[in-house]
């Protein structure tokens, strides 16, 4: 009985196409057959992506699927089909014999004409036929479907009306066949590329995650993520379905070297653990999964990354003074996204005698004004040291300059160069001195030699250079010389004596001696030195001493220095500090001239006062 409408609903169906068919024009059996067995709709899988966070590597994943409705519609329907009775191959060869027969027949009108007739004598009050093949198609197809209904016992063979009980049972029960079997959901798979990795806490409902092994396009093995999300089928009513699936982009692939498009969907030929594309809608049919629609993975672009550096020089030291080392602090980070690599730094003075030295670091060859730092990641900072030692005679402000260049790793041909200074103001060092002149006796007779011991002290911050000291006796005619000393030089006359230089701190001593003269007697002689010296300039400091000329030596009296300015000098250096002569000079003291005026002078009042006494007492007597 099945069989037998389902002829006759096929045959109706060739006949409606037929008609509409003749009245355009004529067809061809073969074209009608392709047109009435066309596909149904399919779903459709679309991806889109953008960033979300361009600085943090933040995107977003789009998946909208459509179609999926009329196609779980189609579906439902291939599905009743599906509990038809199958036709064997000679009912089907018979049933396509009989199909041919039927199209000559529409195609020459004759059939058409004929069942209009019919039509018109078992249809009372019903509409006027007529007689012209494919005028009235509709008429002709609503009387070929109650044909199909009026079907009877009578028309049936006797092995139709024996099996039609079995078969009515069969299909009664084919509707109610497997009443608790749901159909099978509709998987969505996607992919997540190697480059990204999924937000997990802000995926949508109902979405499954699980990681899978593979090899990168580096050769390295890392893990993908693949995110399941089942559609049920049953009840469904929705136009299309959107999945925002939020993403970021791996911390190794943010920074490229030159500008680089991404996948966001593990399309081949990125591995993973099935074939074909990254995002696709998977259903199972007959035990096999059959894949409905598939995906292109969205492409995401990400410039080249930028290289950068900052370089800055500092003093950690807090007295900047000459002679003094001076600690320098050399900051250097790498402010770029890309690693840096062969990092030259060279450090300058404004003194040209400064020799600089690098502090040993881990990664740092220093050797002189030059260093080099292997590498510097990105975002990595370091501080480097360097010691230079400034000279006593460093006065101006200490300029230092230093300068970096840096290879950017994976682009040999670009290179970053920053400079950096800094000026620190220095306190020039004090320059002065002290001299201390004693004699080696308080008393001395006519034709004795007296030794003088004189003492220069560098009391001040510096070295002193061209020290130069000056004899002198205030009487006429006497004279002291210095005694000849290794390392210092005397004048012609041994009255002047150059000290080459004088370390801040040393003392040097000098001997001077001197010959009293025979006619030099009961005075006192005041011997002075005049010391001066190239860095305090017109700075002139003055020792003396004074002996008393008697007729017999005492031992010497220590006298106070005395300065430029007549005021005692409190400095008190001992002797020992002071370097010994080594040989003695002989001098004299040419006093004897002044001596004898003297006396001859007070000898001749003497003689006055007495003579007018003895005048006065002599008239005084003779009034008497």
């Amino acid at each position: 009985m099945k069989n037998r409408i389902w002829k006759q609903i096929r045959r109706t169906s060739i006949a409606a196409v037929a008609a509409g068919t003749v009245l355009v024009g004529n067809i061809q059996p073969g074209t009608v057959l392709a047109s009435a067995f066309q596909s149904g709709p399919n779903p459709k899988v679309e991806q889109s992506c953008f960033w979300t966070d361009r600085e943090k590597g933040m995107a977003e994943l789009d998946i909208r699927i459509t179609g999926l409705k009329d196609w779980i519609m189609e579906r439902r329907i291939s599905d009743g089909n599906e509990n038809l009775p199958e036709i064997t191959e000679s009912e089907n060869k018979q049933e396509m014999e009989e199909e041919d027969e039927y199209m000559e027949e529409l195609a020459s009108g004759k059939t058409v004409y004929e069942e209009n007739e019919t039509q018109e004598e078992e249809s009372e009050g019903s509409q006027e036929g007529t007689t012209s093949g494919g005028e009235d198609v509709e008429n002709e197809s609503s009387a070929m479907i109650l044909e199909n209904e009026e079907v009877t016992k009578e028309d049936q063979n006797p092995e139709e009306t024996e099996e039609m009980p079995e078969e009515e049972s069969e299909e009664e029960s084919g509707e109610n066949k497997n009443p608790d079997v749901e159909p099978e959901p509709v998987t969505c798979v996607v992919y997540v590329s190697e480059y990204f990795s999924p937000e997990t806490t802000s995926l949508p409902e109902n979405v499954q995650t699980q990681q899978i092994p593979v090899k990168n396009q580096k050769g390295e093995d890392t893990e993908i993520t693949k995110l399941v999300y089942k559609i049920e089928t049953e009840n469904f009513h929705e136009e299309s379905i959107l999945l925002q699936i939020p993403l970021s982009l791996r911390e190794e692939y943010r920074y490229p070297v030159e500008e680089t498009s991404y996948l966001l969907v593990q399309d081949e030929p990125l591995q993973k653990d099935c074939d074909g594309a990254g995002t696709a809608l998977l259903v199972k049919e007959n035990g096999s999964t059959q894949i409905l629609a598939e995906g292109i993975s969205p492409i995401l672009t990400v410039e080249a990354a930028k290289a950068d550096m900052t370089l800055s020089v500092t003093s950690e030291t807090e007295e900047m003074k000459a002679g003094k080392t001076i600690r320098y602090r050399v900051d250097l980070a790498n402010t770029g996204a890309l690693d840096l690599e062969n990092i030259r730094m060279t450090s300058s003075f404004s003194c040209p005698k400064i020799t600089q030295q690098w502090e040993e670091a881990q990664g740092l060859t220093g050797k002189g004004s030059r260093a080099e730092v292997t590498e510097l990641k990105a975002g990595e900072q370091r501080s480097f040291y360097i010691l230079a030692p400034l000279l006593n005679e460093q006065e101006k402000d200490l300029e230092h300059k230093v300068e970096a260049g840096a290879k950017v790793k994976g682009r040999p041909e670009e290179t970053i160069f920053r400079k950096a200074e800094v000026v620190s103001p220095l306190q020039s060092l004090k320059a002065d001195f002290s001299v201390k002149k004693t004699a080696d006796r308080e008393s001395a007779a006519p034709g004795e030699t007296v030794t003088y011991q004189i003492c220069i002290i560098n009391t001040g911050e510096k070295t002193l250079h061209s020290v130069v000291g000056t004899e002198r006796f205030q009487a006429e005619g006497i004279e002291a010389q210095f005694v000849e000393k290794e390392g210092i030089r005397l004048n012609s006359t041994r009255t002047k004596a150059l000290i080459p230089q004088i370390a801040p701190g040393e003392a040097v001593s000098l001997q001077a001696t001197v010959k009293i003269p025979e006619k030099t007697v009961n005075q006192k002689l005041f011997n002075q030195i005049s010391v001066t010296s190239k860095e305090t300039g017109e700075k002139q400091v003055t020792a003396s001493a004074e002996i008393t000329v008697e007729g017999k030596a005492t031992q010497a009296l220590e006298t106070e220095m005395i300065s430029e300015n007549g005021e005692p000098d409190s400095t008190s250096v001992q002797e020992g500090m002071a370097r010994e002569a080594s040989t003695h000079p002989k001098t004299g003291d040419d006093t004897d001239t002044e001596l004898f005026v003297l006396l001859a002078l007070t000898a001749a009042i003497t003689a006055l006062g007495a003579f007018w006494l003895y005048r006065k007492y002599a008239g005084m007597r003779a009034k008497k």
